[in-house]
Parts: structure tokens; C-alpha cells; sequence
């Protein structure tokens, strides 16, 4: 008997969505301990050099100063440990970058230790500064002094015969493409608190998206046992892959801080510090070239793909890797040469933002697309539709696609609800009465890898821990965090049907180290795959016990079917006990009703040497159909209306998913139009919402979620993932638009003023 779903696939409202809408949330900086003291940084002010002499003798009177640390106050490891364990907290030497830690200061007040961070004085001698791709990749002096050159990390993909190819096709197309940084715009800055507790506990309060990675932080920087360390997540105030791998930086001032006190120590940046300082989307520069037949195949694509890393490699090594993996796009290609560099820079280092590595190469591979299709007079469609994946493809890493295989879907899906043949010429029309405002349409496909795939390592797991209690209300602890995404929303739905009981009996407990072994971090659009299929492992294991329990007492037979549904066990669709009822005979017999779930996604078979293998377990797919409108007079672009074609497996919340898709797009527009970053020396100077520009919903017009369902068969109800595809594919399908609209194509984002100005100045 099919067991019935009556929580998934509802748009069930938020759990936590009284207590933030009446600011009942407890965010980080909402705490208070007793004699709490305040964290503060002196940081370089250059970018690159070496430091002669460094005096904290004036910072240290400073009335109200508790503590002022240099590197040698260290009592573990200088290290704040992500991939290579290549980036010290505190400068020892030598600064790379400007704003790099140097000295740490606890004080009373905010107030005071602003005042002890203007006494410290320090004398470097400056070097000249790395500070971009093209200057990283031919200086003859390193950034890192150990290394020979500023390569961190290098990817191939090799597959096929690119020399034939390109030989024998019918249109080549070889262009370059950059992209700048975009900030996260989180709207709670980096927030932590230390608090030394008894036995030697340390406890740690923050805004995080990976809790296990800042317990290894504490426990490095103090050189102590990771069982010592408690780390407990707060109310996130978003987060988008920037509470990664730095909230690690912050719980190590902070935790220091606390050791050499023997106080509490509340660490929160201030915007412009966290703007400043805090990681970025990697800048990019892409050399493509593709190769197509007369009819619009795919026949070979060469890529040389290369990131801007910043000052240490953090997190480069893995968001290279996936914009390496994803360079193709979503179509079969037999014959593809993809190389993929890590460049070190003197300035902050970048880190993960929603799309890890894939928005940059999407941009370029996208427009190649689009390129190719006007070249050979084919709709930017149809290009599409000849060369996406179907069942049995292969990607550009020879991985066979089994199941689950959306793109067709979305770009028929997408096209439709768009209407993209009547808008076309709905467009032309415009254009015609129209001198100054010039509109277009544009469209972009994706794919995109669940999971941390075959560069996750020991990270791919998951765990959880779920309790019945004798009242028959189920509470659940998982590994991963919610950040505004709505995690404990969609992992309520997956509990309640697990256990067949109404959600508002279903509870979340608050995200722990103490409570749930590592279970990896919170991205690559992970937490409902991974979360969801280690809660159903606890709760089958929890219905096995009930249902031991139920034949030993002769409720049941041993070989009947029994479905849990409705708020009751069923037999073959008799209905036997309630689950309250069941729940509290249980815990009177001494059942066990607690259990854990882990769960391991199937392994994965790529070969780093040529990059061929199964490199993700599954993938979800997206087609983005966007109309933009140009203002010649002012060279202003605006993005009309936006229609997100997205496939993600089964929907747990419909109603969640559309404000991801919508979200997420409002972050692609930004990507693409709004957000440019600029730098004086290495320096950043946008350092607040008024140079820095995000847009706003007043500044787009519709945006239209369509969601296409393709379920995946090990996945928890059928999900997939589904978090980042929403921002990835925005800026390619705007700049096509954009093309579509001026006649003009633009190769570099943000699509700034300036540069459409530079464009049609002459026209």
C-alpha cells in the first residue's frame, strides 16, 4: 500500500515566522552574559609588506582595555583551518592583504577599544601588491613567499579530441569574460560570543552556517580538544555561503579573547568592517572557446577558467572545482579541454557565495550559447532544446545521467509561461515607437550538482537525532543550519510524514555541537537532501521499535504491512492505534522512542587526474527567461520580467520554494546590473549601501517562479536540491536580453553604466 504524504508537497506556513515578524527572534547580538567584554581589530592598512615593528605599549593603558593579542598570545595554532590551513588569524611576519588581523583588543565598551585601536602603532614596509588575475599570473614575485608562483589550485577536465574538433566544425566562437566580486549583503553582520563555562567548556553563540567547522577553529586557535568546545547556532540573519568559512575568524578573536580574560567576549562587525574584510564572490577572468555544427550541436569546448582567491586559499581549491565541473552547461559534449586556476592576490580573501564558482563560468558558456545561435540563425531557444541533456547523456565528466533529468522540462516549461515567441514580437513592436527605450529578451539554461560531490571528502554526511515522546509530539536536532532559508520549515514537513503525525506536533531543537555529530556545512544546497534523508534513517528506526513493540503485545501480526499516517498505524489499511495512544503504551513498556540517523549520499567515481568520474550524485536544472528595458539616454538597464523554470525533485513547500526562486533572482539581477565593487589599492572603499548597490524589488518588475517537478528516487520524498540555482543563471539570461535589446553584447558583470555608455557612445 502507497503510504500517503499529507505534509509534503503543502505550503505549510513558517515555523518560525511569528517570532520574526514581532522581532521575537534572538539574534547574537541580543545576548548578555555578565561581565561580558567587547572585541575589537587593528588591522593593515596596505595591502602587501612586511612588518618592522609593531607597539600595542599606548593600547594596553587605555582605561576599560582588558586584553591586547599578538600573534605570539597564541596558545594553540595560528591558523584558521578550511581547506589548506594556509591563512593565519593573526599576522606574524608579513601582511597580504589590507585589513588582514594583526592585533586583537577586549575592552569594556565598543567605545574604548576604538579608542586603544588609534594608540597602536606599527611600521611596514610596503611591497608593490598583486591585485588582480593578469597581474597574479605574471609576477615574478609570489604572494605566498613559500610558494614559486600564485597558482593555489588547478582542476583539468579532458574528454575527447578538442583539436578535431574545432578542425572539422562548422562555426567557431572564442571570446573572454570577467566578473567583479559581489558582496552577500547578509542582513546580520558577522555576530559571535565566547563564554568560558565550567569544566573547561567553552561555549560559542554566532551566526553561522557551519557550526563543525568553527568548533575546529576554537579548537585550534586555543589548542584544545574539540570536546571542549560547544557551538551553538543563533537566529541567522542570512547568510548566502558568507557564514562559511569566516565566522571561524570571528569565534577565534572572540574565543581568544575569552581565554586570556576569562570573560565573556562579544565580537559583532560593524557594516563597513564586514564589507571591508569578510570574503567575497571570487572575481573571475574566462578564456572560451566552443565549437558547433551546422545545426547547432555542441561538438567541443575549451575553457581556461580562473578565480581571483585573495590573500590565502580558503575556500578556492572547492569553488574552483565546481565552476570547472559545470563550464559545459547543461548539454552533452564529447570532446571538451577545461583547465581551472586558483590565483592567489594581495587582496581579502574570497570564499563561497549561493552558486560556489558557477554564476562566473555560467555567464560565459551561456553567452557562447546565445552567440552561437545568432551566428547561425537558430532561435536562442531552440539552441537550447538541440543540445540539453535528456536520460542516459553524459556530462563533461563522462558521468551517464540516470534519473531526474529536468532541463528539457524547464526550457519548455519556461518558454511557455513566458511566451517567449508572442513577447518577441511584442518587443519589436516596442522597440519600433520607441527612441530612446529599447527593450529585449533573453534566456539561459543551467545544471547544477546537489551535494559537495566528489571534492566533499569525509564532509558528504549527515546527521540527525529524533525523539517521540509519550504525548506522541516528535522533537528533531539536525547538523545543518537554517539561515532564512527555511530548513526547519521543509525538515518539519519531512519529520511529520515520516512519522504519519499532524506537523504541529512536530518540534526542532536549536542547532548544536552538543547534540548532532559533524555533519559537514550548510551548502551546496545540501540540507534537504542530506538533513531529510538522515531524519527519515531516525525515524524508521523509531517506527521499527514501535512496530517490535506492537507485535510482541498481539496488536499486530508480524507480516502485516504497517503504514504510519494520519496521526495513526495502520495494517493493510485497517487502522489499528493511534500514534499518541501507541507513543505512550510504548514509553510505559520502556520502548526506546530516541534515536539517531546518519546518512551517506551513494559514492561518487571522478578521477581528479583528467576529471572524469560521476562527480555529483544527482542534479537539478534551471531556465531563466528574462525581458530587460535600456535606457539609452541615461544607459540604465532594468529588468522587466523574469520567469525562473526550476527542477529540483519534489517540492516539500511550494510557497518556500517560490521565495527562494524569487530571492534568489533579486540576487542574479544584482549580480548582473547593480553590484560592482571598486578597490583603491587594494582596499575596499564600497564599504556601505550607498556605494554599494544592491537592488531592491522597487527596482525590477515581475518576477514568476515556474516549478517543474522531476522526483528523485533517493532523495527524502523525492527531493533534490535546490537553494542556489535561483541567483546562478540570472546575469547570462540579462545579458543576452541586454544584446537582444542594443545590438550590442557586453562580456563583463555587473553590466554597469559606464560600460553600456562605452558601448554605444559611437552608435
Amino acid at each position: 500500500m502507497k503510504e500517503k504524504i499529507s505534509e509534503v508537497g503543502r505550503s505549510v506556513k513558517r515555523v518560525d515566522a511569528y517570532e520574526k515578524a514581532r522581532g521575537e527572534s534572538i539574534f547574537t547580538d541580543d545576548l548578555l552574559f555578565p561581565g561580558m567584554l567587547h572585541a575589537g581589530v587593528f588591522r593593515s592598512p596596505c595591502a602587501s609588506g612586511a612588518i618592522e615593528s609593531l607597539d600595542i605599549t599606548a593600547a594596553k593603558a587605555v582605561e576599560g582595555i582588558k586584553a591586547v593579542l599578538t600573534y605570539k598570545d597564541i596558545s594553540g595554532k595560528n591558523l584558521v583551518p578550511v581547506v589548506f590551513d594556509d591563512q593565519p588569524l593573526l599576522a606574524e611576519k608579513r601582511v597580504r592583504y589590507h585589513g588582514e588581523p594583526i592585533v586583537l583588543l577586549a575592552g569594556e565598551s565598543k567605545r574604548v577599544v576604538k579608542e586603544a585601536i588609534k594608540k597602536i602603532k606599527i611600521k611596514i614596509r610596503e611591497d608593490k601588491p598583486v591585485l588582480d588575475i593578469h597581474q597574479s599570473v605574471k609576477a615574478k614575485i609570489a604572494v605566498d613567499p613559500e610558494k614559486k608562483d600564485n597558482i593555489c589550485q588547478r582542476y583539468d577536465v579532458k574528454r575527447g579530441d578538442t583539436a578535431k574538433a574545432f578542425k572539422t566544425a562548422h562555426l567557431l566562437i572564442e571570446n573572454k569574460y570577467s566578473t567583479n566580486y559581489q558582496e552577500h549583503a547578509y542582513l546580520e553582520p558577522q555576530s559571535m560570543i565566547a563564554v568560558p563555562e565550567l569544566n573547561g567548556i567553552v561555549s560559542i553563540y554566532g551566526s553561522m552556517q557551519c557550526p563543525f567547522y568553527v568548533q575546529d577553529g576554537v579548537a585550534a586557535i586555543l589548542g584544545r580538544e574539540l570536546s571542549s568546545i560547544s557551538v551553538n547556532l543563533m537566529t541567522t540573519g542570512g547568510a548566502f555561503g558568507g557564514k562559511e568559512d569566516v565566522p571561524s575568524i570571528i569565534a577565534e578573536i572572540a574565543a581568544l579573547l575569552s581565554h586570556h580574560t576569562g570573560r565573556p567576549v562579544k565580537f559583532i562587525l560593524s557594516r563597513e568592517e564586514d564589507l571591508e574584510t569578510m570574503s567575497k564572490r571570487h572575481p573571475s577572468y574566462t578564456e572560451y572557446k566552443s565549437a558547433f555544427d551546422k545545426n547547432g550541436k555542441l561538438l567541443g569546448v575549451r575553457v581556461r577558467y580562473y578565480l581571483d582567491a585573495g590573500a590565502y586559499t580558503t575556500l578556492t581549491p572547492v569553488v574552483l572545482w565546481r565552476g570547472v565541473i559545470h563550464a559545459v552547461g547543461p548539454y552533452p559534449c564529447e570532446n571538451v579541454d577545461i583547465e581551472g586556476f586558483g590565483m592567489l592576490t594581495n587582496k581579502v580573501p574570497s570564499g563561497a557565495y549561493r552558486g560556489f564558482g558557477t554564476p562566473q563560468i555560467i555567464f560565459a558558456a551561456e553567452t557562447q550559447m546565445d552567440e552561437a545561435a545568432e551566428k547561425l540563425g537558430i532561435d536562442p531557444v531552440k539552441i537550447r532544446e538541440i543540445n540539453a541533456f535528456k536520460v542516459g547523456d553524459r556530462t563533461a565528466t563522462g558521468q551517464k545521467l540516470k534519473e531526474s533529468v529536468g532541463i528539457r522540462d524547464t526550457i519548455r516549461a519556461g518558454k511557455k509561461a513566458f511566451k517567449w515567441a508572442s513577447r518577441s514580437k511584442k518587443v519589436q513592436r516596442f522597440n519600433a515607437k520607441n527612441s530612446y527605450l529599447k527593450r529585449g529578451i533573453g534566456v539561459a539554461s543551467l545544471f547544477y550538482g546537489v551535494g559537495l560531490g566528489a571534492r566533499g571528502g569525509p564532509l558528504q554526511k549527515g546527521g540527525a537525532l529524533v525523539s517521540l515522546f509519550k504525548d506522541g509530539s516528535v522533537q528533531f536536532s539536525v547538523g545543518t543550519t537554517e539561515m532564512g532559508q527555511g530548513m526547519y520549515t521543509v525538515l518539519s514537513q519531512i519529520t511529520a510524514d515520516a512519522m504519519g503525525i499532524p506537523m504541529e506536533k512536530v518540534h526542532h531543537s536549536r542547532v548544536s555541537t552538543e547534540k548532532v555529530s559533524d555533519s559537514g556545512p550548510t551548502v551546496a544546497s545540501r540540507a534537504t537532501f542530506i538533513s531529510g534523508n538522515a531524519i527519515k534513517a531516525a525515524t524508521d528506526r523509531i517506527k521499527f521499535n514501535l512496530i517490535k513493540f506492537m507485535v510482541s503485545q498481539g496488536m499486530i501480526a508480524a507480516n502485516k504491512q504497517i503504514v504510519f499516517k494520519d496521526g495513526h498505524v495502520f495494517a493493510r489499511d485497517k487502522k489499528i492505534i493511534s500514534v499518541e495512544e501507541l507513543a505512550l503504551k510504548a514509553w510505559l513498556a520502556r520502548v526506546k522512542m530516541i534515536e539517531s540517523g546518519w546518512y551517506l549520499p551513494p559514492g561518487t567515481t571522478y578521477a581528479e587526474k583528467d576529471g572524469q568520474g560521476d562527480a555529483y550524485v544527482v542534479y537539478s536544472y534551471v531556465t531563466n527567461y528574462a525581458e530587460v528595458e535600456v535606457d539609452l539616454r541615461t544607459y540604465s538597464t532594468r529588468v522587466v520580467s523574469l520567469y525562473s523554470a526550476e527542477e529540483f525533485g519534489r517540492v516539500i513547500n511550494p510557497q518556500l520554494a517560490q521565495g527562494q526562486i524569487e530571492g534568489g533572482n533579486l540576487q542574479g539581477i544584482g549580480y548582473a546590473i547593480y553590484e560592482n565593487m571598486v578597490l583603491d589599492n587594494g582596499k575596499i572603499i564600497s564599504n556601505n549601501f550607498s556605494t554599494y548597490l544592491i537592488p531592491t524589488l522597487l527596482d525590477v518588475g515581475e518576477l514568476m517562479p515556474v516549478i517543474v517537478e522531476k522526483p528523485y528516487t533517493k532523495g527524502p520524498f523525492g527531493a533534490k536540491g535546490m537553494g542556489e540555482m535561483p541567483l546562478m543563471g540570472i546575469a547570462p539570461a540579462v545579458g543576452n536580453a541586454v544584446k537582444n535589446a542594443i545590438g550590442q553584447r557586453l562580456r563583463n558583470i555587473p553590466l554597469t553604466q559606464e560600460q553600456l555608455y562605452e558601448k554605444l557612445k559611437d552608435n
